[in-house]
């Protein structure tokens, strides 16, 4: 389905009221789409194994942006150690990243925590710096430095720092120039998990839907993938930042520490110059 002219999952309608999807997506429209998202992945499906391999990355608007839930966000929850801590963790400056749960609309967003303080808008990221952290009340039930982030998947669970909506700021790039300028290189449509080790900086992300890139057009549809990488050298080759932001509307639940709560992410079109891809069945044999 579209919604002001980008493209959705086809089974995923989270945040919208009943009102949203009667007049956004009518059945008739959303059945079509879904019916032609079916024909590429059996497609996708049927291709062979292909090796691992380096490639320009496209992130689209929406449920790609959990890219940066897991090699952004999780890094700066609370006091752990990461790879981000520091001066030295330099990323593009290309890049902005932002956590306000009160912001957007889905799943996810909150007028207060769970602990009961308001949330106020954190810059994670900015323009390359690292430039701020999301806080509890801490063990100590002070509110002076919380962010408004205890967040707890029920009450039989203690509140943690937790990541709500993770955003990317948008930029100044044409996203149809983005495509048209990648000579070759694969657009991703879906992630759908991912995990990082704090202190190496080593990552993975599952990507589920994607397609080739061959030319500066978009070719066959993928297969399942991985997005293998480091934190922060990944994030150093981000060349170019579309102007068409969006959020996935809370699609995805966030596991941490056994407890899971629902989140956003959002992101406009996004470049990364080059990053490794271990294709489950991506390319046809």
């Amino acid at each position: 389905p579209v919604q002001e002219g980008r493209r959705l999952p086809p089974f995923v309608f989270a945040g919208e009221t009943a009102g949203d999807l009667a007049a956004r997506h009518p059945a008739e429209s959303a059945a079509s789409r879904i019916a032609a998202w079916l024909a590429v992945e059996s497609e996708a499906t049927a291709w062979g194994q292909a090796p691992e391999l380096t490639t320009a990355l496209i992130l689209s608007p929406g449920s790609a942006g959990l890219f940066f839930h897991e090699t952004v966000g999780h890094l700066l929850q609370g006091e752990g150690a990461s790879v981000l801590n520091g001066d030295a963790a330099r990323l593009s400056s290309l890049l902005t990243v932002i956590e306000h749960p009160a912001n957007v609309r889905g799943r996810g967003r909150y007028e207060h925590d769970d602990e009961g303080v308001a949330p106020s808008p954190v810059v994670l990221v900015g323009k390359g710096r690292i430039a701020g952290r999301i806080f509890g009340r801490g063990s100590d039930g002070s509110a002076a430095r919380s962010t408004g982030s205890g967040r707890r998947q029920s009450f039989r669970d203690l509140p943690l720092p937790r990541l709500a909506t993770t955003c990317v700021a948008q930029g100044q790039d044409d996203p149809a120039e983005i495509l048209s300028s990648t000579e070759r290189g694969i657009l991703v449509e879906e992630i759908r998990s991912g995990n990082v080790d704090p202190l190496s900086g080593e990552f993975s992300l599952h990507a589920t839907r994607g397609r080739i890139i061959e030319k500066g057009r978009l070719a066959s549809a993928t297969g399942q993938f991985m997005i293998l990488g480091t934190v922060p050298n990944s994030l150093k080759a981000i060349d170019r930042v579309g102007n068409n932001a969006s959020d996935d509307g809370g699609v995805s639940v966030c596991v941490h520490h056994g407890q899971a709560v629902p989140v956003i992410v959002g992101l406009p079109t996004l470049r990364i110059a080059t990053i490794r891809v271990r294709s489950l069945e991506m390319v046809r044999t």
